[in-house]
């Protein structure tokens, strides 16, 4: 194989076959690394297709995609709608862990009012949710549905048209909910769309307002 070879045949060939070689060598220990680092400092693409969820999501960083927040979304309109006297510790308990720390016991005073109301009142609702809509400028979820309340004394029934307004982020993959509402009704998105625009912008004004007095 080597009988031919230009390296045996000529020194000043097999020294710069050897030049060559090496230099070869250390352009791809340079490439390897540069991967390598390239690799490690860029976050990691999580695709995960969970039972519950009708379509694979997808978080990088803290960034989720759309069916995650939705699935969440829907998760948690859900146990809310459906909660009673009987669920309620397994309810609070179970979304108390998706809220943030800061907001966690106000949240869980909303759930155990609402359930006290329900004993009041001597009813039970069950929430059917019908429709999910996302809207990326605003980050928020409605879950729009049918919730039907029912004397335990009578058994009379009434249905109304009820909606959950949810903003959830990834926190090292965890669903956290940053807004939660409900209200009667069909969800009137352009309306709350335009009112979160100017919240939002409040918001990043009264950041600046901070930073520059900071900066003095």
């Amino acid at each position: 194989m080597f009988n031919n070879s230009k390296a045996l045949r000529s020194w000043s060939h097999s020294v710069a076959l050897a030049r060559f070689l090496a230099q070869s060598n250390l352009a791809l220990a340079i490439a390897v690394v540069a991967l390598a680092y390239s690799v490690l400092s860029k976050d990691e693409t999580v695709v995960v297709l969970p039972p519950t969820f009708t379509e694979e999501i997808t978080i990088v960083g803290n960034q989720a995609s759309e069916a995650y927040k939705t699935g969440w979304g829907l998760f948690a309109a859900n146990m809310a709608g459906n909660i009673s006297e009987r669920n309620s510790s397994f309810v609070v308990d179970t979304l108390r862990k998706m809220f943030r720390a800061k907001d966690a016991d106000d949240y869980e005073r909303q759930l155990l009012s609402q359930v006290e109301a329900l004993k009041v009142r001597g009813v039970r609702e069950n929430f059917t949710p019908l429709d999910l809509i996302y809207n990326s400028e605003v980050d928020t979820v409605w879950v729009y549905g049918d919730k039907k309340t029912v004397s335990t004394r009578s058994g009379a029934s009434t249905t109304q048209k009820w909606t959950y307004e949810i903003r959830i982020i990834a926190v090292a993959g965890h669903p956290k909910i940053t807004h939660f509402s409900q209200y009667a009704g069909a969800p009137n998105t352009r309306k709350r769309v335009v009112k979160m625009r100017e919240i939002k912008a409040e918001e990043k004004a009264q950041e600046m307002k901070e930073d520059k007095a900071e900066d003095k």
